[in-house]
């Protein structure tokens, strides 16, 4: 019996039979940082896949603490998820405020979107902001934005959605 690398393959193949594949370990990959990163409702469903999975454009507001998060950025947020809404783009929100404080905030704010929760750190490895803004498609982030730089929906349009 012979063994043979990939890159090592032999021209004259067809005197071989093929036997079976061996995988090894050469060196073991990078682990990242977040293993276990979920996305809940207030009752404690697993909603991960649902925004992760599928070829649809997703926006996801991240916010560790909605009772810290800057105010002065909220009417953009909610000009945002309304032209979100009118051109049919997933828009939600991740924080790790408990569930009842979240919903007072979102009354306050006025926000037409679903808060979803997640573990504080992994929010903060997420985006460094308060809020931030995310872009995502079948689980790959596309874009972010600090609060400060908060992109136009006309902008985010025409460099990612025109082909939606």
């Amino acid at each position: 019996m012979f063994e043979f690398a990939a890159d090592q393959l032999p021209e004259d193949l067809d005197q071989y039979e093929f036997v079976d594949r061996v995988d090894k370990v050469i060196r073991k990959g990078y682990v990242p940082p977040i293993h276990d990163f979920t996305i809940t409702d207030a009752a404690g469903s697993d909603y991960t896949e649902d925004f992760l999975v599928g070829d649809d454009y997703v926006f996801m507001l991240v916010s560790y603490d909605l009772t810290k998060t800057n105010e002065e950025v909220q009417g953009t947020i909610n000009t945002f998820v309304k032209q979100c809404d009118e051109n049919k783009v997933r828009f939600f929100g991740l924080t790790s405020t408990a569930p009842s404080e979240t919903d007072q905030i979102r009354h306050k704010y006025q926000s037409m979107f679903s808060y979803y929760f997640c573990d504080a750190t992994t929010i903060k490895t997420i985006v460094r902001s308060n809020p931030g803004l995310v872009l995502m498609k079948n689980g790959t982030v596309l874009d972010m934005w600090h609060y400060n730089d908060w992109p136009e929906f006309a902008e985010v349009q025409d460099k990612y959605l025109k082909n939606k």
